[in-house]
């Protein structure tokens, strides 16, 4: 719908056309403008975290050695992680462990949430606003291409539920886990 009203001023029988296919009523033309759906600091969130995921994904190759990779999977964090640094971002508590253990959703991944508290307690000053959960895993993606092509390889995707345990429990949020199989 969107394609179509802005195909109006510059083709305007052809958007006539298709905007009555589509069910419309009235006149694409006089159809209200749209609106910028995205703003500017979510969209460059995403371009940041599709960059650094394709860094990282190279970093890793050559690190590891791996040429020709057969499979990249990208994994994106398990939602407690994006709950307990919302928590660390907000909290005055001097203790952002204590904090974080307050509540049960984070506290009944026991070693594994202490010790992530434990590096946001490390790092709270340069701590920052990430991409929620849904919208991160929708850029990764949205631009698995971008791997897939570069990489030659098969790419995927995953939700923390759906990934290996140990590989999940590796990703951050806007940080997702890398595994990469030869």
């Amino acid at each position: 719908m969107t394609a179509v009203k802005l195909l109006a001023p510059v083709s305007p029988h052809i958007a006539e056309e298709l905007w009555e296919e589509l069910g419309h009523d009235g006149f694409a033309v006089d159809a209200d403008w749209p609106d910028a759906a995205a703003d500017r600091e979510t969209v460059e969130k995403r371009r940041r975290l599709v960059e650094n995921t394709r860094e990282d994904v190279r970093e890793i190759s050559d690190v590891a050695g791996i040429d020709d990779p057969e499979r990249i999977d990208i994994v994106v964090t398990p939602e407690w992680k994006y709950e307990a640094l919302e928590i660390a971002i907000d909290s005055d508590a001097p203790n952002v462990i204590g904090e974080l253990m307050q509540h049960d959703d984070i506290k009944r991944h026991g070693d594994d949430a202490a010790a992530y508290g434990q590096d946001l307690q490390e790092n709270r000053e340069a701590l920052q606003r990430t991409l929620d959960p849904d919208t991160e895993f929708e850029a990764l993606e949205a631009a698995a291409w971008l791997v897939k092509r570069e990489f030659d390889a098969d790419v995927q995707v995953l939700a923390a539920e759906a990934a290996d345990e140990e590989v999940a429990g590796r990703a951050e949020p806007g940080r997702p886990a890398i595994d990469i199989e030869e």
